[in-house]
């Protein structure tokens, strides 16, 4: 399902949330959101709003969801 709305949002330019499959300190960190530029060997590069791009291990995503990105880029 994870790699099903990864391909769909990068094909059509979609901002996702991304929840992380890791604990820090008994909670899950806050999503990571942002376009997905590309992927390559296991891993999707996501841009943050302030234009740094974030490689993402595929096999770290524990939830995905695809978000309205004309809301996304005006908070």
């Amino acid at each position: 399902m994870i790699d099903q709305v990864l391909q769909t949002a990068w094909e059509r330019g979609q901002v996702v949330a991304i929840q992380l499959n890791a604990l820090y300190d008994g909670q899950y960190r806050r999503d990571l959101e942002g376009p997905i530029l590309g992927y390559a060997d296991g891993q999707i590069y996501l841009q943050r709003k302030d234009g740094l791009v974030l490689p993402v291990q595929v096999e770290d995503i524990r939830h995905i969801d695809v978000l309205d990105a004309t809301k996304w880029w005006h908070q």
